[in-house]
Order: structure tokens, then sequence, then C-alpha cells
């Protein structure tokens, strides 16, 4: 007789039917489906099912060397233990870091040697972390400022150096980027340059000597008197002289002491009073001293040094009298920056 074929398509999850078998744990006899039984007796039959089974295959994903665990069988409704890297896989740059379900690494991690649990075929790429090496700063000496934050270089990425971010500072010299050794003899390396090198690394801030400074200037000789080559001569009031400063040699010498002389006279009648002359002395003139010498048959006051308030400079300020006649000599003691000004000069009654 010809034993029945699996005609009403039995299915079991997680199996896969495999003919029929006398005991129910399928250890008894197996006949094939369709087979003939010969035998003069009366018989029953179970279905044989046998577990499914789901590949597991790994893959060294650009490994440099060693090689990748050899494959897997998961069984249906049995854990798997997974390979750890039995076969030493290494990758230049970078550390073995378990296994994932994508080469590039987004896909699901298992960790070596971890339960795979699902009832699925799986492979398994090498999951390859990079490398990377620290990079500290050292102030080397500094008097003041801190040492940029340590960085860490990435595997084949490179890496903008720090700047100066902490303003290092040292009594004496000026940083001048980064050296590979504290006494500057090492590689150097500028500030915010890339660093491309997968090493660790340490830099030294890199001190110059810094040059003397350049003496002060030497103060003012007011001893030394200066008499400017224009000197103006007035012979009326109401009017202005225009005075150039000339230095020394012809060099530009800012805030040196210079003597301006302007001679004035009284051309009204003899009858008419006596005058007050006044200058209006721009702000650009600071003004030491003012000296008046008056010549002729009404000489009264002789030589005075005068002082007038001068911080009302955009008004006039009187220096003294003349008579019907008589000439004066105004003689400015003005400190300057060399160029062209303009003193006004009037008289008052």
């Amino acid at each position: 007789m010809a034993l029945a074929s699996n005609s009403g398509n039995l299915v079991r999850t997680g199996y896969t039917f495999n003919g029929w078998n006398t005991q129910a744990d399928g250890l008894g006899t197996d006949y094939a489906a369709g087979s003939n039984y010969t035998i003069n007796a009366a018989l029953t039959l179970y279905a044989k099912w046998t577990l499914d089974t789901y590949p597991v295959t790994y893959n060294g994903n650009s490994n440099t060397g060693g090689t990748a665990p050899n494959n897997q069988t998961k069984t249906y409704g049995v854990n798997l233990s997974l390979a750890s890297n039995s076969g030493n896989l290494v990758r230049t740059g970078y550390t073995f870091n378990g296994w994932n379900t994508q080469a590039d690494g987004l896909g699901t991690d298992y960790a070596a040697g971890s339960n795979y649990t699902t009832n699925a075929a799986l492979t398994l790429y090498a999951k390859w972390t990079p490398d990377t090496y620290p990079v500290t700063y050292n102030g080397n000496s500094n008097t003041g400022g801190t040492a940029p934050s340590n960085q860490t270089k990435t595997h084949d990425v490179n890496l903008s150096l720090a700047s100066n971010s902490g303003n290092l500072v040292r009594t004496g010299y000026t940083f001048n980027g980064w050296n590979t050794q504290a006494d500057g003899l090492g590689t150097d390396y500028a500030a915010g340059s890339n660093y491309t090198t997968n090493a660790a690394l340490t830099l030294y801030a890199k001190w110059s000597v810094a040059p003397p400074l350049p003496p002060p200037p030497p103060p003012p000789d007011f001893s030394q008197k200066q008499i400017n080559e224009n000197q103006i001569q007035l012979t009326s009031f109401n009017t202005a002289a225009s005075i150039q400063i000339i230095p020394e040699g012809g060099a530009v010498t800012n805030n040196k002491t210079y003597e301006i002389a302007l001679i004035i006279q009284n051309t009204s009648p003899v009858a008419a009073p006596a005058i007050l002359a006044s200058l209006n002395i721009p702000s650009e003139l600071t003004v030491s001293s003012i000296k008046w010498e008056k010549q002729g048959q009404y000489y009264v006051d002789g030589n005075l040094t005068r002082t007038c308030s001068f911080d009302r400079r955009t008004s006039y300020c009187g220096v003294g009298q003349l008579w019907s006649g008589m000439k004066a000599t105004i003689t400015l003691r003005v400190s300057a920056t060399p160029g062209q000004y303009t003193i006004g000069i009037k008289a008052e009654d």
C-alpha cells in the first residue's frame, strides 16, 4: 500500500515536514511520504518535524589581517552564541568593536560572544572604530594665561591645532607657536596648523626672546632755545600772522620748543590813547611764556614776562599796552609739532 503524502499541507511553525514516523518523538521507524507499506499489521504514523535552521555568516569588512570566523547555524528556538574575533581580525588604524548587520556600522550591533535569539539568517560585518590619539598642550614656563584644552586626533582625519586661545604669556618672551620639545629643538607646529600624523602628541609653547623695548624719548629740553626762522613783523592791528614752524635740520620733531617773534607798531596819532595789544593763539600751540618788549620814548614797562589764561584759546588774550608811535616785540615760547599756524592780533582801547 502506498502511504499518504502531506496531502493536507501540514505545517508547524519553526519546523519542516519530513515524512512520517511511528513515534511522536520521531525516534521510531521512519516512512517517507508516498512510500509503500508492506507489513501486514495495523500502523499509526506521526508527522515527523525537523527544526528549521538559519545560516550566520561573518565578513572581515576591509580587514588588513586575520580571518573572519567560520559560519554558524542558528536552530529554531535555540539561542546561538555568536563568534568572538577568533581569527584575530585587524585593520590598520582601527580597533575591532564587535559585529554589525551593515558594513558601514549603522545597522544593529552584536557584541562578540553574545546570544543570537532571532530565528532568521544573519550576515555580520566586523565593526571597526577609528583609532584616536591624544594631543596635549603645555605652557612651558608661562607666567600668565592657560594652555589650551587637550584635543583628540582621529585616524586619517586632519586636526586643526589650537591657537594661543588661553593667552599664554611669559615675561621677556614672545609666543611663537608650538614645538614637540620644551627646549624648542623639536618639530615646530604653527598655531592653528593641521596635524596629519596618526600618533599621540605633546606640544610645548615655543618662546622667543622678546626684542628690548626702545628707550623712552628724552624729556623736552627747555634750556635749549630754538628761534623760529620765519619771524613775522606786523605794523598794524586787527590782522593775523601766518606762522610756519620749521624744525632744525628739516627733520620733523614733535613737541619741541620754539620762539616766535611778532613786531608790532602803534601808528595811530600821538594824541590817541594807548592801545592794548591782544593775541588769538590756536589751540595746537602750547604756550609756556609771552615776552613783551617795548621800544621808543614812551618806554614804561621794560622787559616783562607775562602769562595769560590759555584755557580760552578761541578768544584774544591781552599782553600789553602800546602808545602812539611805539613798537613792541612779542616773543611767544611755544611747544608744537612743525606745521602752519595762524596767530591773530588786534588792538583794544
